[in-house]
């Protein structure tokens, strides 16, 4: 799941993410900002705006096929 950080608290946007059955979440700034170190509910990495479009040009294909994180 791609979210924008912004309007609600960052930590609430992956309690959404586990409630909709959503196992990570890429939290994107869309201008710049910090990058914060936050307890989520799910796995979770925060980018810089900078790159926040590859992320969104990527982001439609992962509804066909799947995805994964690696540490």
């Amino acid at each position: 799941m791609v979210c924008d950080r912004g309007v609600t608290a960052r930590v609430n946007k992956s309690l959404a993410v586990k409630e909709a059955g959503g196992v990570g979440m890429v939290l994107a700034n869309p201008s710049n900002n910090s990058l914060n170190a936050d307890l989520h509910y799910v796995p979770t990495v925060h980018l810089q705006n900078t790159d926040r479009a590859a992320v969104l040009a990527y982001a439609p294909r992962w509804v066909q096929r799947p995805a994964s994180v690696r540490a």
